[in-house]
């Protein structure tokens, strides 16, 4: 609905678009520079974005494409570039995975590796080292500790699974009972992790429809980070688009 100003919009056509556009698989991504691609040049007051790229997923995994809205003089349409992104920009930001809060030693982790980070200097270079050395230490714990939650639930599930068919044929023991438990809260616990993941990751979209596939889903988080990207900065009226210079307007 978003991608029409002032025209008729037919709901069923922008449902049906929609549907093709995710049994495809494809990705829609963002336009910078404009929001619509198509206006009616005589008055001006009719809007859409009809001009787009549609793309496979894989190729998102090797480009980092980007889409430009150019002007479109005297046309109707406006052209629009596909180009792929190669500006470097420097150390990555420091980023949280919300599942890790629903470990039980995590806490303890960040406060051990904030406080072994000894660094003598002033207080700003001191709080970039003990970010840089907690971003190491989480890195290490995720993959010792928290692990791969999709392996670890799809044992749990068939470790579940055993404990079902055993149960359906023979009463079980007191202990066996009590292990079917445990492995019934684990599977319960690996999934809310999950979903606390690709919450984060994907918005809504991974709870309604994350079980199609998962691979698809994370291709469709990467985009969105993307989204966010900080393409240029207008500064009293003038846009700087290099990346030495944005960053000297922004620290401005």
């Amino acid at each position: 609905m978003s991608e029409r100003k002032g025209c008729l919009r037919r709901d069923r056509g922008i449902k049906d678009f929609n549907e093709l556009i995710d049994n495809l698989e494809l990705i829609d991504i963002l336009m910078i520079g404009r929001i619509f691609t198509w206006c009616n040049a005589l008055d001006g007051d009719r809007w859409s974005r009809i001009d787009r790229f549609l793309l496979d997923h894989k190729w998102l995994e090797k480009f980092s494409f980007k889409q430009l809205g150019l002007p479109r003089s005297i046309s109707y349409h406006c052209p629009i570039l596909l180009m792929e992104d190669e500006r470097d920009w420097g150390p990555r930001p420091f980023k949280f995975i919300n599942a890790w809060r629903l470990h039980p030693n995590f806490k303890s982790e960040v406060r051990k590796s904030w406080d072994n980070s000894q660094v003598s200097s002033w207080a700003s270079y001191r709080f970039m080292k003990k970010l840089g050395n907690l971003r190491a230490h989480l890195k290490r714990w995720n993959s010792e500790v928290f692990g791969n939650i999709d392996e670890q639930l799809k044992q749990a599930e068939a470790e579940h699974h055993d404990w079902d068919i055993k149960a359906e044929g023979r009463n079980l023991l007191e202990h066996k009972v009590k292990r079917r438990r445990e492995v019934r809260k684990l599977v319960w616990d690996l999934n809310k992790k999950k979903e606390c993941l690709w919450h984060q990751k994907f918005r809504l979209t991974w709870p309604t429809n994350g079980d199609k596939n998962t691979r698809f889903f994370h291709i469709l988080a990467s985009n969105r980070q993307r989204k966010n990207l900080l393409d240029s900065v207008k500064e009293n009226g003038v846009i700087y688009d290099q990346l030495d210079v944005m960053k000297q307007a922004v620290v401005r």
